[in-house]
């Protein structure tokens, strides 16, 4: 589907600070580009050379990197599957609240451990990051 996004202070704000977010738990990955100067990725410069200027994400006026079209990209398609997989996991939330246990996929499952109280969308979203992170993925090593 072909949209047109707004960009405005509050939304970019917002888009960065969700995409720095989920680097930070280890749910974004991606190939090194070579759209650089001397095969370099120009994706890790213009995330390096980002500014936070009053709450505004800005790209610099002057200096080796003074375009943000990558990152720019990267924020829309981060924060919109972000947003599908909450809306996603609310649903699935508010489905596993029926009473159709049998044959639902993935079974009946009882709460873990001596906590009876189930999990919410939020937790079950950070648990799965929190495992994410000790993974090791080859060439997309943590640095």
């Amino acid at each position: 589907i072909v949209r047109e996004e707004k960009f405005t202070k509050e939304s970019n704000f917002r888009r960065a600070e969700r995409l720095k977010s989920s680097l930070g738990m280890n749910w974004v990955h991606a190939y090194r580009d070579e759209y650089g100067s001397d095969g370099s990725s120009l994706l890790e410069q213009e995330l390096k050379f980002l500014q936070d200027k009053n709450g505004r994400v800005d790209k610099q006026k002057f200096g080796p990197i003074r375009t943000s079209d990558l990152a720019d990209c990267l924020f829309v398609i981060v924060d919109n599957l972000l947003e599908d997989n909450f809306v996603k996991l609310q649903t699935r939330e508010n489905l596993a609240k029926t009473e159709l246990y049998p044959g639902a996929p993935g079974g009946y499952h009882t709460p873990l451990g001596s906590d009876s109280a189930p999990l919410t969308a939020r937790q079950r979203l950070m648990s799965i990051g929190a495992a994410r992170s000790q993974r090791d993925y080859g060439a997309m090593r943590r640095r």
